[in-house]
């Protein structure tokens, strides 16, 4: 395919295809996340630091909107000062539960999938404690067998 028509079909695909598949789910830059993003800034100027321009505008989107950004990068955009989740992250903690409490959307399904976790947790632990009595329960039923093994 000739570079011209990549460079359309890839136009036409980000004009068109992309934003209608995310209509209504993208933020903008607005004046308030304008106004957070540039107090970043300052703030990391201040201590001589550089802020990377992407990720302290992702951050600024997210704190301006009370939002959490869900990555792998957490370095970076800890630096800039976002609330970030790494769902690969961590050794699997399942004590651990979600902070939000907000009575929007993002509250309830904070509460649902802390009530998940919550479940799985329960379920991981009788799953143990089974494990546990099979194990007893095999250790004796081993040296029953040994034993009468001996009387024969």
């Amino acid at each position: 395919m000739a570079d011209g028509v990549k460079k359309e079909k890839l136009q036409n695909w980000v004009e068109h295809d992309l934003v209608d598949r995310f209509e209504g789910r993208v933020l903008g830059l607005d004046m308030d996340t304008a106004l957070v993003w540039g107090r970043f800034q300052g703030e990391a100027e201040l201590k001589g630091e550089k802020l990377p321009v992407m990720d302290s505008l992702i951050a600024a989107t997210a704190a301006s909107h009370g939002l959490f950004v869900v990555t792998r990068n957490t370095r970076d955009l800890e630096r800039c000062h976002a609330k970030v989740f790494d769902p690969w992250g961590g050794e699997g903690d399942l004590t651990k539960r979600l902070g939000l409490t907000h009575k929007d959307e993002v509250g309830k399904a904070a509460g649902l999938i802390n009530q998940f976790i919550a479940k799985v947790q329960h379920s991981v632990a009788q799953s143990a404690d089974s494990s546990n009595e099979t194990a007893v329960a095999s250790q004796e039923l081993s040296h029953i067998v040994s034993s009468q093994s001996d009387n024969i």
